[in-house]
């Protein structure tokens, strides 16, 4: 009975990787093109925004729209990334880095997505723990989950980020679709009121939100992040219960 309970939940995660390979591949076909339109129309925009801050003296009121003006092209470009990632034209230069380091210099900034009313805390790794991913990447990695972690408490609450080493057997690499070896383990943990159980298989859609457009998100933020952790072989799950909402990546360790 037990070796059925695995071989099903082993099935379960492989199908469930296949098909967010299989969604994110539909869409990058379609996003490249839009990305690289995009981001060509922005550049141009953006050109002609920044001449007219330029030629705008300080007091003049019209400066203050260019200024807000150039903070929507900001923002837009910030979509494109994400369009790039999801049609792996973001090619990331990986580079073996100390995850405890990498997480302690962001800090400063993931406090700051936080804001005032959420607690960071942060728990380091008992021994090196390195990965091989672009350093940027695990930036946009961790900020995404900040800020999903900020909007998930917006009376406030706690938000700990957790390091360590985890060793994959073939079993355990199995039921996460992954390749059998040492991972660096990245836990991102908020005491928000949870994920309902209807939303968590949709999570890493393109395009899903649950904030809907008022909420000014275009769903790309967790799309992103899965496109970006499967370029470098890692592999993301989340669970979720009221109160404790966990993100955990793994990324292959060089020994």
């Amino acid at each position: 009975e037990r070796q059925r309970v695995a071989a099903a939940r082993r099935r379960t995660a492989l199908e469930d990787r296949l098909q967010r390979a299989r969604a994110l591949e539909a869409v990058s076909r379609v996003a490249g093109v839009v990305a690289d339109e995009y981001r060509a129309t922005l550049k141009g925009v953006g050109g002609f925004v920044d001449r007219a801050i330029d030629s705008l003296g300080a007091g003049d009121p019209l400066r203050d729209d260019a200024a807000r003006a150039a903070e929507h092209v900001q923002r837009a470009m910030e979509f494109s990334h994400g369009l790039r990632a999801i049609s792996r034209q973001q090619r990331g230069r990986p580079a073996r880095i100390d995850i405890g380091e990498a997480v302690s210099d962001l800090m400063p900034e993931l406090r700051h997505a936080l804001g005032p009313k959420v607690l960071l805390e942060h728990v380091p790794a008992r021994e090196a723990c390195a990965a091989m991913i672009d350093p940027s990447h695990l930036r946009v990695v961790l900020l995404d989950l900040a800020t999903n972690a900020r909007d998930a408490m917006p009376d406030g609450g706690r938000c700990r980020i957790e390091m360590g080493l985890a060793d994959l057997d073939p079993d355990a690499a199995m039921e996460l679709a992954a390749q059998p070896g040492r991972y660096a383990r990245l836990v991102v943990r908020d005491s928000g009121a949870g994920i309902p159980n209807d939303v968590l298989p949709h999570l890493f859609e393109p395009f899903f939100s649950t904030k809907g457009s008022a909420g000014g998100s275009a769903g790309l933020g967790l799309a992103t992040l899965y496109a970006l952790v499967s370029q470098y072989g890692g592999c993301v799950t989340v669970t979720s219960e009221p109160g404790d909402t966990a993100f955990e990546i793994l990324l292959p360790s060089p020994r």
